[in-house]
């Protein structure tokens, strides 16, 4: 640019000295930066407050500040300064939303409040849970110990739920989304445990995920082995078809068995 020797300033950063052909202005230290300095520059004189600098250029002789907005890329000035409330940095009325600038202490901020909000229900679900074991616990007391009556149904579908809740709180990293997830009870040994499994997957699936969930031997893959099956409480003599949809069989909460071939 021999032909143009006086377009563009060299930045004023001693560090620095690159040659910005569209040059920022520091208002505080009256010297030129380039775009990448024209903030970052260690400017002694930016600590002074908006009533000093008012004062200063009230007399007539110094014209009237502006302030820069400090979105990269634009070269707005306003008359008033605009600060962030969350990072701090001055912006011009286009900007002066943290959504418009892109506002990372925003962003900080806000996921510190989803962290808090998620423990609180966590804490919250588990003293719901604590409370309705007591009054499960206090039911079976009432009860006379020499005569076994049958569960209650009511009792069975709180308790159903609150093994349901329990679940959820010990799953890590769950990869079923809520509108999909759909949960099975699986009786062995006169226990039910509950496992969570998506409304979209095959029966299949669902013995695979079952037979991790609780270390279960699966060999399913492997030709010329017995098969791990899943049958329903109804009919526990016809196992359920491995590529067919769970939904097709099975309701949420429902009681299956887990067999292999015989």
């Amino acid at each position: 640019m021999a032909e143009f020797p006086e377009l563009g300033k060299n930045c004023s950063l001693e560090a620095c000295k690159k040659l910005d052909f569209v040059p920022f202005f520091c208002s505080y230290c009256a010297k030129y930066f380039c775009d990448e300095h024209r903030f970052d520059h260690g400017c002694q004189f930016k600590s002074l407050d908006a009533g000093q600098l008012a004062t200063s250029s009230c007399d007539g002789s110094k014209p009237l500040r502006k302030y820069l907005c400090s979105m990269n890329g634009c070269f707005t000035f306003e008359i008033i300064q605009i600060d962030c409330q969350h990072c701090g940095f001055n912006f011009c009325l286009k900007h002066r939303y943290p959504e418009e600038h892109r506002c990372h202490a925003k962003d900080v901020a806000n996921g510190q409040i989803n962290r808090d909000l998620q423990e609180g229900l966590k804490k919250k679900m588990l003293m719901v849970l604590a409370a309705d074991e007591r009054d499960i616990a206090k039911a079976s007391l009432s009860s006379p110990p020499q005569k076994k009556k049958p569960v209650d149904e009511t009792m069975r579908r709180r308790a159903d739920r609150i093994a349901v809740m329990r679940l959820k709180s010990n799953t890590r990293n769950c990869n079923i989304p809520a509108a999909e997830q759909m949960f099975l009870f699986i009786i062995e040994n006169h226990k039910r445990e509950p496992v969570m499994i998506s409304k979209r997957w095959t029966i299949g699936r669902c013995v695979d995920q079952i037979a991790n969930q609780y270390s279960i031997p699966n060999s399913n893959a492997t030709f010329g082995t017995k098969v791990l099956r899943l049958y329903c409480e109804t009919d526990q003599s016809s196992p359920l078809p491995m590529g067919d949809n769970v939904e097709k069989y099975l309701k949420d909460f429902a009681n299956v068995f887990l067999k292999r071939d015989e």
